[in-house]
């Protein structure tokens, strides 16, 4: 582990034939110096882009047919020469020249269209899609194949290794689906067969590789995604790869909380994980667009704190010459993460929480899947500092102290029977909504103490919560905006009732302006308690990220209390800060990392501009054995602390942006 550089560039170059200078500014040393004096250890260059131009003389594919020079190799030298290790980037699904001049090789839909970019279409960055289950792939390897056999590789960057969700149907498609046993004409069997060539091809291009190249890094861009179960989990691609890279540029569709829900997924893995942002304001090839400088310390800053590898995106103007703004840009971050990265070599992030993965839909895309209910837990147990993996079905549970159902995951024999072991061992769980109710939607799996009785009536009621978890509440009828379902306690303890309104709103009968107001309370649970199993009725996790009432987060916080006793973090911290716990455990250390850039949604996009500072951060950190000393990396200031009932216990006196407490264990 830890064999990865820290401090990498990803360097996009898709130039269009048209640009009449490519590499005519291009001036190997002062390329290497400029990211030497950036900090760079470690920089993705490019062989192939999206055009389906090379950049370096090739006899299988065109050549940029105004490079006059070996840009590929003139880089690879000079980066060498430097100590900064290139991998090489080249496109797979998308290659212009190769649809233009091949239009077999593309990828086409149920309706026999062509898929990616229309006929004339230029908005936005539209590609056709190729194919990789024709004579494309043997071009592709005849491409690799001479770059392997001419230049010194330190690893391969396959990107857009992707097909479309309605699954590719064309001839050589359609033909081997049916060898397969499969039925073309059924989107789902398409969807089955597109991953098969999907495999196929990565698992060609690995060994191609591999048998070249052993010591090489393989990387396959566009396969990210999360998926509870089953043959199309990312579980089934790691083979494929020698690591784990999370493309996730915040400003460009991704937003900021996909970088920290898809790293706790990514955390169960065994293999070292790289986090990719870009220094663009938008998104790639955004020329002369700068994130704000806050933005990208809390982008990279957050990696370390994930136990990740930091990768900022840039793409090089044509001419071939790297931007000085840019460069002072990443500089001035990577400076900082240099002197921080002692405390992150084999930092391994520690959980006492599960989350189990829930894809609402979307998997072939694999990079836009639509994860609503999954955003919807995640973003609440991070404002919670809550120290949370994402998991799957293959997860082991025992490692876990409890285990959270989001709103949507049916409970099939299997995960009955798992999680009914996990629950007799001591375990704990929180299910809501659907979640554990069996595959038909009609009946609850386990035995959580209260008879299901189908949907509500009504489409909004109000919540009236007991005792037990009111902290930080008032005691007042709370409105909840979704439907929910309908439960009577039997042997379970009811935590929160169900009010009714006197009527739901429709044109014939309304009140005011919004919601009838509740009338009586109902003989239904609202949440039900029954040992180490809590259940809410109501979808409560896509209802905060709907509506953001806050009521909604308390109480699952005060349930997550109810069962755990204390958490694994507690702290005076605001909600807007993130907290991540991480130990080194060769150093014998626990590492907490702090941070608080506040995002805001001041236009399209989320931003941030401000380093707001917090001061005088009380903070309780669970710790297996007593402590030597507590301070704050990479300062060496040293803080008085307590150590109590297996907690850490001291005093943050500033947090400006970032901020490493580092606790050393006797």
């Amino acid at each position: 582990m830890s064999e990865l550089p820290y401090r990498q560039i990803h360097l996009d170059f898709h130039t269009s034939p048209l640009i009449p200078d490519v590499g005519v500014d291009f001036n190997a040393e002062e390329f290497a110096q400029t990211l030497k004096n950036a900090h760079v250890n470690s920089i993705n260059i490019f062989a192939k882009c999206h055009h389906g131009m090379s950049y370096y003389p090739s006899r299988v594919g065109p050549t940029h047919p105004s490079l006059k020079k070996d840009l590929l190799g003139e880089m690879i030298t000079s980066l060498h020469a430097h100590g900064i290790k290139c991998p090489i980037y080249t496109t797979v699904v998308w290659d212009e020249h190769a649809a233009a001049t091949h239009p077999e090789w593309i990828q086409l839909d149920s309706h026999g269209r062509m898929v990616g970019r229309e006929p004339y279409g230029s908005e936005g960055t539209g590609w056709k899609w190729l194919c990789l289950n024709n004579g494309y792939m043997d071009y592709l390897c005849a491409q690799v194949r001479e770059i392997l056999d001419n230049y010194d590789v330190d690893g391969l960057w396959f990107d857009i290794l992707m097909y479309s969700e309605d699954g590719c149907s064309c001839n050589n498609c359609i033909r081997s689906a049916v060898e397969k046993g499969l039925d073309p004409a059924n989107v789902e069997d398409r969807r089955t067969h597109s991953f098969h060539v999907l495999h196929e091809a990565m698992n060609r291009l690995y060994n191609l590789v591999k048998n070249s190249k052993p010591e090489a890094l393989v990387f396959f861009n566009g396969r990210q995604r999360i998926e509870a179960n089953g043959e199309r989990s990312l579980r089934k691609e790691l083979k494929f790869a020698t690591h784990i890279e999370i493309e996730s540029l915040p400003s460009g569709m991704w937003g900021y909380n996909h970088f920290p829900m898809y790293v706790r997924y990514n955390q169960i893995f065994d293999k070292e994980i790289i986090g990719m942002n870009g220094k663009f304001h938008k998104s790639w090839a955004d020329f002369g667009g700068f994130k704000n400088k806050a933005a990208l310390e809390y982008e990279c800053f957050n990696m370390l704190a994930s136990g990740a590898k930091v990768c900022v995106g840039d793409q090089l103007h044509p001419r071939g010459r790297l931007e000085d703004a840019t460069y002072k840009l990443i500089g001035s971050v990577f400076e900082q993460i240099e002197k921080k990265e002692p405390w992150c070599y084999n930092a391994v992030p520690a959980a006492n929480i599960a989350l189990m993965s829930v894809n609402d839909g979307g998997y072939l895309r694999a990079c836009r899947p639509t994860i609503h209910t999954l955003e919807a837990a995640s973003q609440m147990l991070l404002e919670d500092h809550r120290q949370f993996h994402i998991i799957d079905t293959e997860t082991e549970l025992d490692k876990y102290d409890l285990i959270i159902f989001p709103d949507k995951f049916a409970f099939d024999e299997e995960m009955t029977s798992k999680v009914q072991a996990y629950l007799d061992k001591g375990g704990r769980i929180i299910l809501s909504h659907e979640s554990g109710l069996t595959p038909g939607g009609d009946k609850f799996a386990l035995d959580i103490g209260a008879d299901f009785l189908g949907d509500s009536e009504f489409s909004a009621t109000y919540l009236r919560i007991g005792n037990e978890i009111d902290k930080d509440l008032y005691k007042t009828d709370y409105v909840i905006y979704d439907k929910g379902k309908k439960i009577i306690s039997t042997t379970g303890r009811a935590l929160a009732s169900v009010v009714h309104p006197y009527f739901d709103r429709a044109w014939n009968h309304f009140m005011s302006h919004q919601q009838t107001p509740p009338d009586k309370e109902s003989p239904y649970s609202a949440v039900v308690r029954k040992g180490n199993i809590v259940y809410f009725a109501h979808p409560i996790f896509n209802a905060y990220k709907k509506h953001g009432n806050l009521v909604f987060k308390k109480l699952v916080s005060n349930c997550i209390n109810l069962l755990l006793g204390a958490d694994m973090v507690e702290s005076s911290l605001p909600s807007t800060a993130r907290v991540t716990v991480l130990d080194q455990q060769d150093k014998g250390r626990r590492v907490v990392h702090v941070l608080h850039y506040p995002i805001e949604k001041r236009s399209d996009i989320e931003i941030i501009e401000d380093v707001i500072p917090l001061y005088n951060i009380n903070m309780r950190v669970k710790v297996d054995s007593n402590v030597k000393e507590v301070y704050l990396a990479p300062r060496m200031k040293a803080l008085s602390y307590g150590y109590t009932d297996g907690y850490a216990e001291f005093v943050i006196p500033e947090v400006n942006g970032h901020q490493m407490i580092v606790i050393e264990k006797k």
